[in-house]
């Protein structure tokens, strides 16, 4: 029950020290329902499993054991602290630390005064990836707000004896630079034969496989070099266009016909795909000159360790986040209920993918978008703002009939959600799936819509400054057509703009558009071995070189390329562990 306060409120990420946050409110709340001691399941354990007679202790949260091999044990204190993989990077097990620190400061302030200063704090200052340190801060201020500076000492007080020290809050998800590029906007044709390249007039600038059936939405690299999709023989084509000199090079990435979608990293590294044959699995494939491959199987998560829900039948809709370590996708569930009646429904998910530190696929983690819908109710083809890591547009629709079947009686809407935030706004209603796509500076939603008549069009909502609400009413750009896409064929940095700002900044590359040669400058934080690459836009290393031994400090170097043709490449510098990528031209 208390999870589900904590959903709605700050929705701390279940992973990490956000995860154990999510945990350590979830037994504070329920403390405070039963304030008899600070002590959880004590009434429903077994001694032969649990020897404290408690599943766990906020008070001592060692719980009488000496380790973590000791049923019932949790670190008391940050010098304790879990740094594994396992229990979603110690969600279970790492609550123990923050638990304690509330214990602390209930027992020095009283637990009335405790539980609204937390509340407070989740519900106000907390955010999805916020930390210890982030806690600690935010009940602090709490304290200060609701009660004045001797609570607030307090709080420093307990969060000091547990280790969780500091007055610097962790970095929240930046925001990207949106692209510089001349803008397009590409649509597929009503009857899914070829696809249009538009102008923002309106007016067609290109077609692109005129003669080919499309059975899925397109997807399209950051810089619009390729465009990927399936076919109706369920093979996975793509359209490469060199905006240099507009020519543009077809081909099959897989002539397998077993797909049923695939959607390409922003920055054209790699691919995520599911196949015809429908299954609770997505394929991810690096393109790499040494692939790595990784299927993921789908679950619903929950906040018991080693428990599911429901049962997921197969994904659909698929897109990476800017980062290229998450893919979004919807699925359809399946939940059994008593008397062997069973519904269905649409959900989202977010499957961490790939572990860029490590350059390895990931471990496949899983959360839900939206949680807690009823039945008849559904949300899908989920899609990423352009520019803000954390900014979503979802379909949502409510099955009016109860049959399964979406038709126009049904209610569709357009949802945005702010995932740091918590945040959701209605952007409209709408009389169909909206498939929507964010613009290029994300003041703009694309969406599917039809006509009166039931005909395809595809229609715009300009969007207010929190990219979730809409700022006017919404108008109509391309008729006859759907599955638009909103980019820009232009270059920008594609780090993560939460974890992985540093690296890039140390890194200088001139001049760029490049002829035969870069000059290349950056910071080595250690010495050791350098190893530099060049990757073509389909994910092919077309260059390599080695330097060992570089000292650490500053280090520059002209690089002589070999011939290449004009368009866009990914610069990558690897030494010891750490990444510098850049996207780089080369001239005509």
């Amino acid at each position: 029950m208390t999870h589900g306060v904590i959903q709605n409120a700050a929705n701390l990420e279940y992973y990490g020290e956000p995860g154990a946050l999510n945990e350590s409110f979830a037994d504070i709340f329920g403390a405070m329902i039963d304030r008899e001691d600070f002590k959880i399941g004590e009434d429903v354990v077994k001694l032969s499993v649990f020897p404290s007679g408690a599943m766990r202790d906020m008070a001592n949260p060692n719980n009488g054991g000496k380790s973590l091999a000791d049923r019932g044990w949790q670190p008391a204190h940050t010098g304790e602290q879990y740094t594994g993989d396992a229990d979603n990077g110690g969600v279970h097990i790492n609550s123990g630390i923050p638990n304690r620190a509330f214990y602390l400061f209930a027992t020095a302030v009283g637990k009335e005064t405790a539980e609204q200063v937390y509340y407070y704090a989740l519900n106000n200052l907390l955010t999805r990836t916020s930390k210890f340190i982030d806690c600690r801060l935010a009940v602090v201020e709490a304290s200060k707000v609701l009660f004045g500076q001797n609570v607030a000492s307090a709080a420093e007080q307990a969060f000091t004896a547990v280790g969780i020290t500091g007055s610097s809050s962790t970095s929240q998800p930046g925001m990207y630079a949106a692209n510089p590029g001349q803008q397009y906007i590409l649509a597929v044709d009503i009857d899914s034969t070829g696809m249009f390249l538009y102008d923002l007039k309106g007016q067609v600038v290109g077609t692109l496989a005129p003669n080919e059936k499309i059975i899925n939405k397109p997807s399209i690299t950051d810089d619009g070099s390729v465009i990927l999709y399936v076919n109706s023989n369920r093979q996975i084509r793509y359209q490469v266009i060199n905006w240099n000199n507009g020519q543009v090079q077809s081909g099959t990435l897989s002539s397998q016909s077993i797909w049923r979608n695939a959607v390409i990293s922003k920055d054209g590294g790699k691919i995520a795909a599911i196949t015809s044959d429908p299954q609770p699995q997505i394929y991810v494939q690096d393109l790499g000159t040494a692939p790595k491959s990784q299927l993921f199987t789908l679950y619903n998560p929950t906040f018991t360790e080693g428990v599911q829900s429901g049962q997921v039948r197969y994904a659909d809709a698929l897109e990476w986040d800017l980062s290229g370590e998450y893919v979004v996708y919807d699925a359809l569930n399946e939940v059994s209920l008593f008397g062997g009646v069973s519904y269905l429904y649409w959900d989202i998910g977010i499957l961490h993918a790939w572990d860029t530190a490590t350059g390895q696929p990931a471990k496949g983690a899983i959360e839900k978008l939206i949680s807690g819908l009823s039945d008849g109710e559904s949300v899908g083809f989920p899609a990423f703002s352009k520019n803000s890591p954390n900014i979503i547009a979802f379909d949502y629709v409510i099955d009016v009939d109860g049959n399964n079947q979406y038709t126009p009686s049904d209610e569709y809407y357009l949802i945005g959600l702010d995932i740091q935030k918590g945040t959701l706004r209605t952007v409209l209603q709408n009389n169909t799936f909206g498939i929507p796509n964010y613009g290029v500076d994300d003041d703009y939603l694309l969406f599917d819509n039809k006509t009166a008549n039931g005909s395809a069009q595809v229609a715009f909502v300009e969007l207010k400054t929190d990219k979730l609400s809409p700022a006017a009413n919404p108008g109509v750009f391309l008729t006859q057509r759907k599955w638009a896409s909103w980019f820009a064929a232009g270059q920008r940095v594609l780090t993560d703009a939460k974890e992985r700002p540093g690296p890039e900044q140390a890194l200088s590359v001139f001049p760029n558009p490049f002829d035969g040669t870069l000059q290349i400058a950056l910071e080595l934080p250690e010495a050791g071995d350098l190893q530099a690459s060049l990757w073509d836009a389909l994910g092919r290393r077309v260059w390599f070189a080695s330097f060992p031994g570089q000292p650490s400090g500053s280090f520059g170097h002209s690089l002589s390329l070999p011939a290449l043709p004009a368009g866009a490449y990914l610069l990558r510098l690897q030494h010891n562990g750490h990444t510098w990528t850049r996207q780089v031209i080369r001239n005509p």
